[in-house]
């Protein structure tokens, strides 16, 4: 079960997953959009669909093309 809360403006809902307390932006200032998507998302989690892990970083390796790739691809063309 998830619960709500308001910080400044901001609905955040409030769940725990794997033993930890996470808290995820509802991206609403209405009260009633945030009821919304709160039981949108406690119907995720029991379902199982949500994925409730942070992202991991990225290898910096991934972010960069060797140049040699762009030179032989573009002769190709």
């Amino acid at each position: 079960m998830a619960g709500l809360i308001k910080r400044g403006k901001t609905y955040y809902a409030v769940y725990y997953s794997g033993g930890k307390e996470r808290r995820r932006s509802l991206e609403t200032t209405s009260y009633q959009v945030a009821k919304e998507r709160l039981r949108n998302l406690e119907t995720s989690l029991a379902s199982g669909v949500l994925d409730t892990q942070l992202p991991t970083k990225t290898c910096r390796s991934h972010l960069f093309v060797p140049i040699a790739v762009i030179e032989l691809t573009s002769s190709l063309e």
